[in-house]
């Protein structure tokens, strides 16, 4: 089986059991953690995130580009379409220091206004 039809199933297996229903598009903390996408840094892991916790984005070396910016943005205009006065969250930036080989040390972790 390929890995993306054990996905597949796993999403099946987590349709079956409704918790989607529960979903909701307004998260529980208002945080928006930038992250990087490497495979050990998942932030459901050390954050302790579960669905519907926060709005996560993981590029690569977890950096404010102008796509996460574009993100943010529209993060801030859901939240202030969806609740009268839109929640307020904050922005985290997670970096990691178990840097690919050769690259520079990764930054310590650190919060943004």
């Amino acid at each position: 089986m390929a890995d993306s039809d054990q996905l597949l199933q796993r999403n099946k297996d987590l349709e079956a059991t409704c918790a989607h229903e529960e979903a909701r598009i307004i998260a529980r903390h208002q945080v928006f953690v930038i992250t990087c996408l490497d495979p050990r840094t998942d932030s459901s892991a050390f954050l302790e995130l579960d669905l519907c916790d926060a709005m996560v984005v993981g590029n690569a070396g977890g950096h404010v580009s102008a796509d996460v910016l574009k993100d943010l943005a529209y993060a801030g205009y859901l939240a202030s379409a969806l609740v009268a006065g839109g929640p307020q969250f904050e922005a985290a930036v997670v970096h990691h220091e178990a840097a690919p080989p050769g690259s520079s040390r990764a930054e310590a972790p650190r919060r943004l206004a």
